[in-house]
């Protein structure tokens, strides 16, 4: 029994043979597809899929800035507003997910 394995094209990047070599030898291309009209991503009409924010998140992290400013100011913490939330959806070996809500502060030196 014969077994046919692929040939292997020799250029100057996986073998010792000089670059001049390959200024010769026409590159094939190796993608079978045919192009299609369509744009790239998402298309038209297509619904999306998203996570939505929990109402009732299982625990709330603040993440406050330093009350010192890089200037050396001090800053108040009521006036810092809030910058983003994000949910970060956790899913334990237990059936109950585990879901925690993140808050991220911004304050501005006066």
């Amino acid at each position: 029994m014969k077994i046919n394995y692929p040939t292997i094209i020799k250029t100057a990047r996986n073998s010792s043979s000089p670059i001049l070599r390959d200024l010769f030898t026409v590159e094939k291309n190796q993608s079978l597809r045919k192009r299609s009209n369509k744009r790239y991503g998402g298309q038209p009409k297509h619904k999306g899929a998203t996570l939505q924010h929990s109402d009732l998140p299982t625990n709330i992290e603040s993440y406050n800035p330093t009350s010192i400013c890089q200037c050396g100011n001090t800053l108040n913490p009521d006036d810092a507003k809030l910058l983003c939330k994000r949910h970060i959806f956790d899913i334990p070996s237990t059936i109950e997910p585990l879901c925690i809500e993140h808050y991220l502060y911004e304050n501005r030196c006066s």
